[in-house]
């Protein structure tokens, strides 16, 4: 399991690079439009793969029955919920950096690769591989 999740986090940090850099590349040839509709096809081709290759193994276990909503919302969770509520305050989206560039003057043909750097630099993967 551990295998599977660092493989996962390190091809979703690569993906998050690759991705940017290739649009940034791609646009002067196929446009904006292009590269939106171009970006469907790796999607179409996963969904295809879990439909119709990937199969389950073992027996799906049952949810465990937690007998109400009251049960759960205990202080600890609680508390929680409001450490994070309060982190979650201070967190933006990374489009704001991308807006602010665009009203700083970068040319939009140049927002995805200032998306991949942003990747490059926030998201550094810890997966050891």
């Amino acid at each position: 399991m551990g295998k599977a999740f660092g493989l996962h986090r390190t091809l979703n940090q690569l993906r998050a690079i690759v991705g940017p850099t290739l649009a940034f590349l791609l646009t002067p040839l196929m446009g904006m439009r292009g590269i939106f509709s171009f970006s469907f096809i790796p999607g179409l081709v996963a969904m295809i793969i879990l439909i119709f290759f990937v199969e389950e193994k073992g027996k799906r276990q049952e949810a465990r029955k937690t007998g109400s909503v009251m049960g759960v919302l205990r202080r600890e969770f609680l508390l929680l919920l409001l450490v994070i509520t309060i982190f979650s305050v201070g967190a933006f989206n990374f489009s704001f950096i991308l807006l602010r560039a665009s009203d700083l003057g970068v040319p939009d043909a140049f927002i995805p690769i200032i998306y991949a750097i942003i990747n490059i630099t926030q998201r550094a993967p810890t997966t050891g591989f």
